[in-house]
C-alpha cells in the first residue's frame, strides 16, 4: 500500500517525525509531494494525494476534514550579530529595523499585524521556500521570518539566533486535512 501524502515544505521537520511512527509497518510506503498549502488542497480536492501537512492560514471552506496537529509561531532567526540582546522575544519596534527575508505568504500575513502597530517591515528578499530563507539567514544577509517548525534542531543548536515576534495572534498551525469521502486504502485510513 502508498500514502500519498503532502507536506508544505516549512512542515517537513514535523512531517518526517510524524510518519517516523509508521516506517515499522511492513507493505506501506509513502509518496511525498511537496508543494503550498493551496496547490495541495487543490491535489487533495483532484484526488492526486490521500492527504495533506499544511499550514494556516488557508480557506477552511472545502468539503474536507481538518485536524489541527500543533500550534506554530512566526519566529525570527538570524546570526546572534544582528540582536542587540539576549531577550528570546522581540518587539514589532526591533523588527523594524532588521534587514528580513520571508516567504512571500508570510509577508503578506505580517501586513495585518504591521498594520495595526503602524511600522513598515524592511523585507530585504521575498522568496517562496522557507529554506531559502535559512539559508540566507545562515550566509549573514538578513534574518529570517519563518515558522518555529521550520528550523531544524541543528540550526537551535548551532548558529541561530532565534527569537519568538512578541504578538498574541501571530500563529502558523499545521493541520492534516483528507477527503473522508475519498480516502480509499488501508494504509491511508490506519495513518489518520
Amino acid at each position: 500500500d502508498v500514502i500519498n501524502v503532502g507536506f508544505v515544505t516549512s512542515s517537513t521537520n514535523y512531517s518526517i517525525m510524524l510518519i517516523h511512527q509508521y516506517l515499522s509497518i511492513e507493505d506501506v510506503n509513502f509518496s511525498i509531494t511537496e508543494r503550498s498549502s493551496f496547490d495541495l488542497l487543490d491535489l487533495l480536492e483532484n484526488r492526486v494525494i490521500d492527504m495533506a501537512i499544511i499550514r494556516e492560514p488557508f480557506d477552511m471552506n472545502k468539503d474536507f476534514e481538518y485536524v489541527k496537529l500543533i500550534d506554530d509561531e512566526l519566529i525570527v532567526a538570524g546570526l546572534p550579530s544582528f540582536f542587540h540582546n539576549d531577550n528570546p522575544v522581540i518587539s514589532f519596534d526591533d523588527l523594524y529595523h532588521l534587514p528580513i527575508i520571508a516567504n512571500r505568504r508570510w509577508v503578506n500575513h505580517m501586513d495585518t499585524f504591521v498594520h495595526e502597530t503602524r511600522g513598515k517591515l524592511h523585507f530585504k528578499f521575498i522568496c517562496d521556500d522557507n529554506r531559502t530563507a535559512i539559508s540566507c539567514a545562515l550566509n549573514e544577509m538578513c534574518v529570517a521570518l519563518l515558522p518555529m517548525s521550520a528550523i531544524s534542531a541543528q540550526f537551535q543548536k548551532n548558529a541561530f539566533t532565534i527569537k519568538r515576534i512578541k504578538h498574541e495572534f501571530i500563529k502558523a498551525g499545521l493541520y492534516l486535512v483528507y477527503d473522508k469521502k475519498h480516502l480509499d486504502s488501508e494504509a491511508s485510513k490506519h495513518f489518520i
